[in-house]
């Protein structure tokens, strides 16, 4: 039962870790500073590993990761962000403000899969690291739109 409540967890986690690596990869080519690009690009990456790594650790636990992807969902949203920041005329700010917002959720999902009894501490710790660089990250972005 425990098992279960952690890989319950677990996969909205991993749907949180996705939802951020789309918003961070999508949205890159629509920024208009050079620098906030080759950042969303490395933050996708970032996201995708680690996205990748709770995937293994679902399976590790035994049990098989939902499918997060969403495809007619996934190319709605990328359309609805593309027609955005068409009218915002490639708003950096619009666009951080987005992320801030995606980052903010994933946060609160480490924050409940971490709440999670029977973690084994390995994961415990995993997660807690995960945790603290999107913190930063978090951080980052909003010290971006403060200078907005």
């Amino acid at each position: 039962m425990a098992n279960e409540a952690l890989v319950h967890e677990l996969n909205r986690l991993q749907r949180r870790l996705y939802d951020s690596y789309r918003e961070f990869n999508t949205t890159q080519d629509n920024l208009a500073t050079d620098a906030w690009k080759a950042k969303f690009a490395d933050l996708a990456l970032t996201r995708r590993g680690y996205y990748e790594a709770i995937r293994d650790t679902i399976k590790g636990l035994g049990s098989m990761p939902s499918d997060v992807t969403q495809p007619f969902s996934d190319a709605a949203d990328e359309i609805f962000t593309d027609v955005k920041t068409f009218f915002t005329g490639e708003d950096d700010k619009f666009i951080l403000q987005e992320a801030r917002l995606k980052e903010l959720k994933l946060v609160e999902a480490y924050q409940q899969a971490m709440s999670v009894q029977a973690m084994p501490a390995d994961l415990h710790v995993l997660m807690g690291r995960q945790k603290a660089e999107v913190e930063g990250e978090l951080a980052h972005i909003q010290q971006g739109l403060n200078r907005s």
